[in-house]
């Protein structure tokens, strides 16, 4: 009778120790694990979201540079024509 007993308190104290301990555990990690994947979502979003606004930034930079440039370009070219004019043709 006494086997019987010690199987029955070693099966509560199995059980009390799953229920009190492993099962806990098991959902912290469950939650963290989700957590971490959200915000991992999050922070490429946010990147992605960066890096898009700085590259923007980026060839508006460019794009003002570049007219910037043809503008000088054509005002040489103004200028070769008006001195062409005052040449003369011979």
């Amino acid at each position: 009778m006494s086997k019987t007993n010690k199987d029955k308190r070693s099966f509560s104290i199995g059980s009390v120790f799953f229920l009190l301990i492993v099962i806990p555990l098991s959902l912290m990690a469950f939650l963290i694990a989700n957590g971490m994947f959200k915000l991992g979502v999050t922070v490429k979003e946010r990147t992605v979201n960066v890096l898009d606004n700085k590259s923007q930034e980026d060839m508006k930079a460019r794009a003002v540079n570049t007219a910037n440039e043809i503008a000088k370009f054509l005002t040489e070219c103004k200028k070769d024509l008006q001195v062409s004019t005052i040449i003369p043709s011979t």
